[in-house]
């Protein structure tokens, strides 16, 4: 189980997408999935599409700061 959210939030990071907003998204639609229903729209790729205001906001914090760091 670890392994499983560890790679879920590596994911997250990787995409700038907030990590606790997407497992509140998750965690909050999986009881209302049928069978039937295609799994890839639980991805994290997807949130954004459909709530932007989900970007991890840090990542970019640190962006700017590495690049003020490599300036200097």
């Amino acid at each position: 189980r670890a392994a499983i959210l560890t790679s879920l939030i590596a994911s997250c990071k990787h995409l700038e997408v907030e990590p606790w907003a997407y497992l509140k998204d998750i965690l909050t639609r999986l009881p209302t999935i049928s069978d039937e229903q295609d799994l890839s729209n639980l991805l994290p790729e997807r949130l954004l599409e459909s709530n932007p205001s989900h970007q991890w906001k840090i990542a970019q914090a640190r962006k700017a700061e590495r690049a003020r760091s490599t300036k200097n």
